[in-house]
């Protein structure tokens, strides 16, 4: 299941993961957010498949997940944005992952963490 993330769940979420975190951080306002959405929901649905790396969203239309957002530098500089997060995702330490389609995605993830053969 995809996590919904925000400032006040994020500790207890991330803690109990033995797997790194990709997270969407994203807002039903924004129109390139809107566009990013199937292909987000195919990328996410690949990886909980695998069942190697958890997923989340942080909505920051909400005030806890802005206030997440805020934590992690720079994540509200472009939205939507994909970010990684290595196991266990209690620090506010990301890394970017670029694409603008499945694959992309992917390859861009590939470069911070081990993926299943099956990806």
């Amino acid at each position: 299941a995809v996590h919904q993330l925000d400032v006040d769940n994020f500790g207890d979420v991330t803690r109990d993961a033995s797997t790194p975190f990709v997270v969407e951080i994203h807002s039903k306002m924004c129109a390139s957010c809107r566009e990013f959405e199937p292909t987000w929901d195919a990328f996410a649905h690949k990886l909980e498949a695998a069942d190697a790396i958890s997923v989340g969203r942080v909505n920051i239309d909400d005030k806890a997940g802005l206030k997440l957002a805020q934590k992690l530098k720079g994540a509200l500089s472009r939205v939507p944005k994909v970010v990684y997060m290595p196991a266990p995702a209690t620090s506010f330490d990301y890394s970017v992952v670029e694409g603008d389609s499945v694959p992309d995605l992917l390859a861009s993830l590939a470069r911070f963490a081990s993926l299943p053969s099956e990806l």
